[in-house]
C-alpha cells in the first residue's frame, strides 16, 4: 500500500510464514563499508491485547575489495639512454582497507622492476605496506630507462590484481 509497512490479519491458531527480500546496494567509491548495512524491524501486534512483539535485523556487507586506475599520464617519449616516470593514480573503490600490491607484467615475468632488451622499468612510491582507505587514492609512479638505441618501444602491463589489468605504454 506504498507505505512501507505489510499488514496480515491472522485469525486464531493461523500461522504465517513471512519470506522478505532485501535488496541491498552495490559497493560504489567504498560505500557501505564492510561489516556495515541496512537496518530493518519486523513487528507484529496482538489482536487480543494488543500488544507489539518486535524483531531488529541488521545486515553486514561483506568485504569486497577492488582497484581502480584512474589517471594515468600520457605515453611517454625518451631520448636515448634517457629516463622518466609516468604518473598513475589508483583508487581503493573497495568497501575496506586494500594494500596496494602492484607489480609489473611482461609477458609471463610479473615484477615490480623489468629488465628487458636494455629497458628499465620500475614501480616507484606503491608503498604497498600502507594500505589504502576505502575510497582513498595514491599516485605511483612507473620509472622507464631507455636503451641507447635510436628506435624502439617498450609496453608493459600494471597489474593491480589477479582478475583486473590495464595496460600502460611508454
Amino acid at each position: 500500500n506504498n507505505d512501507k509497512k505489510v499488514l496480515l490479519n491472522l485469525a486464531d491458531g493461523d500461522d504465517v510464514f513471512i519470506n522478505f527480500w532485501i535488496i541491498t546496494p552495490p559497493i560504489l567509491d567504498g560505500s557501505p563499508l564492510a561489516g556495515e548495512g541496512p537496518t530493518f524491524k519486523l513487528q507484529a501486534q496482538s489482536g487480543l491485547d494488543r500488544r507489539f512483539a518486535s524483531w531488529t535485523f541488521s545486515l553486514e556487507m561483506q568485504t569486497y575489495h577492488n582497484m581502480t586506475i584512474d589517471f594515468v599520464d600520457e605515453n611517454l617519449s625518451l631520448e636515448p639512454g634517457d629516463d622518466k616516470r609516468l604518473e598513475v593514480t589508483l583508487r581503493n573503490n573497495g568497501n575496506t582497507d586494500t594494500f596496494l600490491d602492484a607489480t609489473l607484467k611482461l609477458g609471463n615475468l610479473e615484477e615490480d622492476r623489468i629488465e628487458y632488451n636494455g629497458w628499465t622499468v620500475a614501480i616507484f612510491n606503491a608503498f604497498e605496506f600502507d594500505p589504502l582507505e576505502p575510497n582513498e587514492s595514491r599516485t605511483i609512479e612507473i620509472g622507464f630507462d631507455s636503451p641507447n638505441v635510436n628506435t624502439g618501444t617498450f609496453e608493459v602491463e600494471l597489474i593491480r590484481s589477479e582478475e583486473h589489468t590495464s595496460e600502460l605504454q611508454s
